[in-house]
């Protein structure tokens, strides 16, 4: 029972966690005038580009979930069957690659911000 509740509010802290990085790119696009060009950021850029630039708006680390959402709430248009896994292998390819975007313990974050980063990057298994 107890681990049940456990699970329930892990769910539901990841769905406030998202509806949190929802608002906040809608309350950013009204702070900006609300401009076409603002309310879709993402618009026309490529995948790995596109979630980039969110990462730089958001200026703090986010999971693979979140980011997903604010592309599509932010314009990017895509036609994968599976946004998810198609992002998360986008980033984790640049991140092994030694790009611009490392993977953390539990999200993603751009590598210029590793010296103020609390999170270590994360190991992968060999």
């Amino acid at each position: 029972m107890i681990a049940e509740l456990k699970a329930t509010r892990a769910t539901l802290q990841e769905e406030i966690a998202e509806l949190d990085t929802v608002i906040g790119t809608l309350e950013q696009m009204s702070q900006n005038g609300g401009a076409a060009r603002q309310a879709q950021p993402y618009r026309g850029l490529r995948l790995i580009d596109a979630a980039r630039k969110a990462l730089e708006l958001a200026a703090t680390p986010r999971k693979t979930k979140q980011l997903v959402t604010e592309l599509e709430t932010g314009g990017f248009k895509s036609h994968v069957k599976d946004p998810y896994r198609s992002l998360y292998r986008a980033l984790l390819g640049v991140s092994e690659r030694g790009g611009s975007v490392v993977k953390l313990k539990d999200g993603w974050a751009l590598r210029k911000w590793q010296s103020r980063l609390s999170t270590p990057p994360a190991r992968r298994a060999a």
